[in-house]
């Protein structure tokens, strides 16, 4: 069971708040010759509504308005919480017989901790779906490379209203390539599917040869060699070719 360190905390903090305010009351009330059982059968709504209000905004911190299925759900466990309450207090008080102040504070903690297992997988279960969905994320089949400059130069392109190709930058890529590599003449394809295709062409492969690729790739990577009758071996981590096609 995943339990935030940090939303914990605030429960504890919230319900020793609530809890000693109850309890103050819960004193006041028996000082005034009512049962132990009568005041809590009085304090304890009282305690379900204010419980609700400040654990949703503060403790699960959730945005939303009342919701009535929600609320529903949260008085259902607040009922079982109550009954149990009761059990509690009657087993500590009048069958083990510990004074009712401290069979109070035992059935509080004991409580407490039922209490935030239900409401934060039975009650405030947006936030938990929220969490998982924060945690949990895609993993992106490729990012785009950025230096620093790119929106500069998109804005000059989009500018100068060359964005096809074979503009100014298309000519710079040209003239990068051919001192990088060395070579006489470079030019860009439109696309690495295209360049593909040229270097399927260009490679003059025969049949019978055989060209390896990753099995991880685009579908075009294949399809150059393929078109041309070319046989193409698919291979992952292992050492061995596992398919022909």
């Amino acid at each position: 069971m995943n339990i935030p360190f940090e939303e914990l905390f605030r429960y504890a903090i919230i319900g020793l708040t609530l809890n000693f305010l109850g309890y103050l009351i819960y004193l006041t009330l028996t000082s005034l010759w009512l049962s132990p059982f009568a005041t809590i059968t009085i304090s304890y709504p009282l305690g379900v509504i204010a419980g609700y209000f400040v654990h949703k905004r503060h403790t699960f911190r959730e945005q939303k308005e009342l919701e009535s299925s929600q609320f529903i759900r949260f008085v259902v466990i607040y009922v079982i919480g109550f009954f149990l309450n009761w059990l509690l207090l009657f087993i500590f008080h009048e069958k083990l017989g510990y004074h009712h102040q401290l069979s109070a504070i035992i059935a509080i903690f004991i409580i407490a901790g039922f209490l935030f297992i239900l409401m934060k997988f039975f009650i405030f279960t947006s936030v938990k779906n929220k969490q998982s969905k924060k945690f949990i994320s895609m993993i992106p089949f490729n990012k785009p490379f950025l230096t620093g400059k790119e929106l500069k130069y998109i804005a000059q392109a989009q500018a100068n209203n060359t964005l096809a190709g074979d503009g100014p930058f298309t000519r710079l890529c040209h003239q990068w390539i051919e001192e990088e590599v060395g070579c006489s003449k470079a030019l860009l394809t439109h696309s690495c599917t295209a360049a593909l295709e040229m270097a399927a062409i260009l490679a003059d492969i025969q049949p019978g040869d055989e060209v390896i690729m990753p099995s991880y790739t685009f579908v075009s990577t294949a399809n150059a060699f393929v078109l041309r009758k070319k046989c193409t071996s698919i291979c992952g981590y292992s050492t061995r070719y596992t398919e022909h096609r």
